[in-house]
């Protein structure tokens, strides 16, 4: 629902002889929220002086126009300079009267320049306004506004000392010329009604004269334009033939361009299947392995921490096949607490670096068979590491544990 609600309008353009402003308009408001009314003015400075304050009457009525009360109430610090509008976002409070119409007048306007202002006891009235007759053509009101006043809705008119533009503003009658339009007082004035419809009939035959040789030049123009048109459309069907199988071209050169895509894609794919031997990752006796298609197994986890033994097999079989254990994984046990002993099989030729990293529990490790160990912080391939890198090493038959929990954790291993 809206919150404000019009009760009634004041009347339009309301002038005193001799007055410094006209009220533009007004009305009577109903505000739903407060659920009181107010009344809002909108002024119009006519004069060349900045206005600062105005002091305005309003009368309140009924129905029936007869009088309840009145208020003035006075705007200040306004800054009105000619033909200015201002006061209509002013909402002026006039209590409990339930009114439903209003009358409304100036009493004093002040200007910056020290001078004032005092309404006279004659009253207030509208100006009045004449439209253009509705009986006159529209070419007549065409050429009204063409040659008199580009936004004519009215007939020009003087009352007393102001007078009514044809654009329906209101000038002082020291003004020649419509302070908005900018048309002439005496140029309006001077033309009458027959002169206009004389020059709107020559006008009108001139129109006439401009449409026919327009007629003209548009026949020969489509007679033309009607040979250019065959020639033009068998241009189009031909452009459209080789869009279009430039666009199926472009298209097939995409769906090329995606196959070969996804074809390096699933080459790659099995060319690193093949180079690096990744076959896939298995658990058997709770030891977690990679295997590879050369038929060797990495372990590289353990499945289940509760075991405090973990062997590590020779061999493993997987779908009938049979696994050689050849290498522990980097950081394959670490951080396993679990773990207390672990027996290496002699398969293994490989131990990553950090492998049994804080096996904090592990007090033995049994390597099995007699090979020669090297190791090497530079690099994790044997083969690589060949030419003097690695550092002959032999581990002791005895328990060494400790020694080689730290020392794996700093080293690669091979035998």
């Amino acid at each position: 629902m809206e919150r404000y609600t019009i009760v009634s309008w004041l009347s339009k353009d309301v002038y005193q002889d001799g007055a410094p402003v006209i009220i533009k308009s007004g009305a009577l408001v109903w505000d739903e929220r407060e659920e009181k009314h107010h009344v809002q003015l909108k002024f119009q400075n006519l004069t060349e002086e900045v206005i600062a304050t105005l002091k305005a009457k309003i009368y309140l009525c009924d129905e029936s126009k007869m009088p309840l009360g009145e208020i003035e109430y006075t705007y200040v610090d306004q800054v009105a300079n000619k033909r200015a509008m201002f006061g209509a976002q002013i909402p002026i409070p006039i209590g409990t009267i339930d009114a439903k119409k209003i009358r409304a007048a100036v009493l004093e306007v002040s200007f910056f320049n020290g001078e004032s202002w005092i309404a006279t006891e004659s009253s207030w009235q509208e100006v009045p306004e004449k439209k253009i007759d509705k009986q006159f053509d529209d070419d007549y009101i065409k050429e009204f506004r063409r040659r008199r006043c580009w936004r004519a809705i009215d007939v020009p008119k003087e009352y007393s000392d102001v007078w009514r533009c044809a654009c329906g503003e209101i000038n002082k009658k020291e003004d020649e010329r419509c302070c908005f339009c900018g048309s002439s007082l005496s140029k309006m004035l001077s033309t009458t009604e027959e002169q206009l419809r004389e020059e709107t009939e020559a006008y009108a035959e001139e129109l006439e004269r401009k449409v026919y040789i327009e007629e003209l030049l548009n026949n020969y123009r489509w007679n033309f334009e009607g040979v250019v048109e065959e020639e033009s459309e068998q241009k189009k069907k031909v452009r459209a033939k080789k869009e279009k199988k430039e666009r199926n071209a472009k298209k097939r050169r995409i769906a090329v361009g995606i196959s070969i895509f996804l074809v390096t894609i699933i080459f790659s794919c099995v060319l690193t299947t093949i180079f690096y031997g990744i076959y896939g990752r298995v658990v058997c006796g709770g030891i977690v392995y990679d295997l590879t298609v050369s038929g060797h197994a990495t372990v590289i986890d353990r499945n289940s921490t509760d075991e405090e033994e973990i062997v590590i097999p020779t061999s493993i079989k997987y779908r009938g096949e049979t696994y050689s254990v050849t290498k522990i994984g980097k950081n394959a046990f670490q951080g396993d607490k679990n773990i207390r002993k672990l027996v290496i099989p002699e398969t293994v030729v490989w131990i990553g670096k950090n492998a049994f990293f804080e096996c904090d529990n592990l007090v033995k490790i049994e390597i099995l068979g007699t090979a020669k160990w090297y190791r090497t912080t530079s690099c994790a391939d044997w083969r690589v590491c060949q030419g003097g890198e690695l550092e002959k090493f032999f581990f002791p038959t005895i328990n060494y544990a400790i020694y080689l929990k730290t020392a794996l954790a700093r080293y690669y291993w091979y035998r």
